[in-house]
């Protein structure tokens, strides 16, 4: 989905780890900015909010079994992301 835009800019800050054994749950914020330049509205949407990852070590090491986006905010063309589903 996300190859169908023209550009993207994710960026991720104030990361936290909490191990325990051999897991382990990473947070962290995010703001990520998505351009569609197109006739029908705004190029841009952004949006922020925080990642909880959860993390297994594995003989190979490390490993993220699962992750949960929860935007907070978001701002500008949404329809954008649709566009790029067709």
């Amino acid at each position: 989905m996300l190859s169908d835009l023209a550009s993207t800019q994710h960026l991720i800050t104030n990361h936290l780890v909490r191990i325990s054994g051999d897991t382990a749950v990473a947070t962290a914020d995010f703001q990520a900015t998505h351009l569609l330049p197109n006739a029908l509205g705004g190029p841009l949407w952004t949006l922020g909010g925080h990642y909880r990852f959860t993390l297994r070590r594995t003989p190979a090491g490390w490993r993220i079994d699962g992750l949960t986006m929860t935007a907070d905010w978001a701002d500008g063309n949404r329809q954008i992301m649709e566009r790029t589903t067709r």
